[in-house]
């Protein structure tokens, strides 16, 4: 019960005002830790949920389904470019390779087992030393120079050229 003064005087407003205020604040406050137990128990399940399961073996796998050719070539390149002999070719390179010759650009025909190499060498010696290094290989098939074209740059003699390298393994 309140005092006497309670009792008698009339009720303040600026009292009043506070106290709906203290009442609203902590419903706010309750709807808020409420809201955020939810939100903590949601990512608990979340986690709890056990690995999704993989694909169970479709049914009725005998029925064919038409598969478009651009995709039927997509996938046929990709298969293809798996069993290529990366390895070798890198290899090849590598073994060839030579401080006069700068290799600009490598051009693979997965296909047919060869691979394009667009380089420039210092000087005609160097190019033709860094060809006869390529069929020096023993995985390498073929090695020859398919174009070249003399540069000079600030009195800096130098020489572009296509080289089409076959390599004698993965070829089918």
């Amino acid at each position: 019960m309140g005092t006497y003064r309670d009792l008698v005087a009339p009720p303040d407003p600026l009292r009043s005002i506070l106290r709906a205020l203290s009442v609203v604040s902590c419903a706010a406050l309750l709807v808020a830790v409420i809201a955020q137990r939810q939100i903590l128990w949601s990512q608990i399940a979340l986690w709890a949920q056990p690995a999704p399961q993989p694909a169970q073996p479709v049914r009725n796998a005998h029925r064919q389904v038409a598969v478009k050719p651009e995709i039927l070539a997509r996938e046929k390149a990709i298969v293809l470019a798996q069993k290529a002999p990366w390895r070798e070719l890198f290899h090849v390179i590598e073994v060839a390779s030579a401080k006069d010759v700068a290799l600009l650009e490598l051009h693979p025909s997965i296909a047919s087992a060869s691979f394009e190499l667009v380089g420039e060498a210092r000087n005609a010696k160097a190019m033709l030393t860094y060809v006869d290094r390529l069929n020096a290989q023993p995985d390498v098939e073929l090695a020859q120079l398919s174009y070249q074209q003399t540069t000079e740059q600030d009195k800096v003699e130098s020489i572009f050229f296509k080289l089409r390298v076959r390599l004698s393994v993965g070829r089918k």
